[in-house]
């Protein structure tokens, strides 16, 4: 099994974070979007995972050094017209047939991944989708006795509500080439862009078997209103793997601790009430200060302050002021922060 992870792109719907962290590498419930990922396609032991990069290259070259993944290789791309193109760089490097697992760098997905693989036998491609209320704004797939008959990029009017959601097996790395070359030379292109969608429906027309695989929860991590919703998920999830109580309550250092809640290491909290569904990273100052469901990334420092359904960013400072106030009888005060 060899596992390959688009992760090039720039995350431009979460600047201003990605102007200073790629989005694979943003921490969702206290660990890297991609970790999430390693840790469940680790379970096959794959012979080799290859990593698409080309924006921030450095910063996961040194997140490879940390973690000392021996077998994860870094493939730059060399030309951002399409996901299809991130996959091919990584297939030239396959010399033999070999199963194929793609996962995009920015998609969190809960699921058994081991257990879920055993649908493989007799097809040529498994595609992992979810129910959307929304499918015209993603790749949507048209069903036939179970097997996908048909898949269509955003279509105006969807013919169903299954979305692709950036994970796929294929059976045969040679083959897949093969159709992305074709898609290439053939200039099949959506929207100036050369995806995997048009492979996959190459592939169709071949009469190849592919089979959705329904999921349950999946996180397109591009936006912060959904970056918030995963770190809530995880975190509570971390919670009952844990087997605390949702909204447990530890006192500790003058300050209060409402679970499920993350804090890194090296994070100083004085005086403060944090959580639930928060996660702050290491090196972190918190001082009298209210926050919840909120993802304070490393050095952040933050004083007299209420926040809540926020993102801050590294090294960032936010400070307010503590208010004196003398209020008599029926008044009717409104402070807004």
């Amino acid at each position: 099994m060899i596992i390959i992870i688009p992760s090039a792109g720039k995350g431009t719907r979460l600047k201003p974070h990605t102007l200073s962290t790629p989005k694979p590498l943003f921490e969702v419930a206290g660990k890297p979007i991609l970790s999430y990922i390693l840790e469940e396609t680790k379970k096959f032991k794959p012979e080799k995972t290859y990593i698409i990069v080309k924006y921030k290259k450095d910063d996961f070259k040194k997140y490879l050094e940390e973690k000392k993944l021996k077998k994860t290789i870094l493939v730059e791309q060399e030309d951002k017209k399409g996901d299809a193109i991130a996959i091919k760089n990584a297939l030239e490097k396959i010399k033999e047939k070999k199963e194929i697992l793609i996962f995009f760098g920015d998609t969190l997905i809960d699921f058994d991944l081991k257990k879920i693989l055993k649908e493989k036998n007799n097809v040529d491609s498994l595609v992992f989708v979810k129910k959307v209320e929304e499918p015209q704004h993603y790749g949507v797939i048209e069903l036939e006795k179970g097997m996908i008959k048909s898949i269509e990029e955003k279509p105006e009017k969807p013919k169903s509500n299954l979305a692709l959601i950036g994970a796929y097996y294929f059976k045969d790395s040679k083959y897949l080439h093969k159709k992305i070359k074709e898609i290439i030379e053939k200039k099949l292109t959506i929207k100036g862009e050369y995806k995997l969608a048009k492979a996959l429906e190459l592939m169709l027309k071949e009469n190849k078997k592919i089979k959705p695989l329904i999921v349950k929860e999946w996180y397109d991590c591009g936006r912060p209103k959904v970056l918030l919703e995963a770190n809530k998920y995880f975190l509570e999830k971390k919670a009952k793997e844990k087997n605390k109580k949702n909204k447990e309550k530890i006192i500790q250092d003058n300050s209060l601790i409402v679970s499920p809640t993350t804090i890194g290491k090296n994070t100083k909290i004085e005086k403060s009430i944090i959580g639930p569904y928060t996660s702050i990273s290491k090196n972190a100052i918190i001082k009298n200060s209210i926050i919840e469901n909120t993802i304070i990334l490393e050095g952040a420092i933050i004083e007299n302050t209420i926040i809540k359904d926020s993102i801050i960013g590294k090294n960032s400072i936010v400070k307010s002021s503590i208010k004196k106030i003398n209020v008599g009888e029926q008044s009717d005060l409104h402070l807004d922060y």
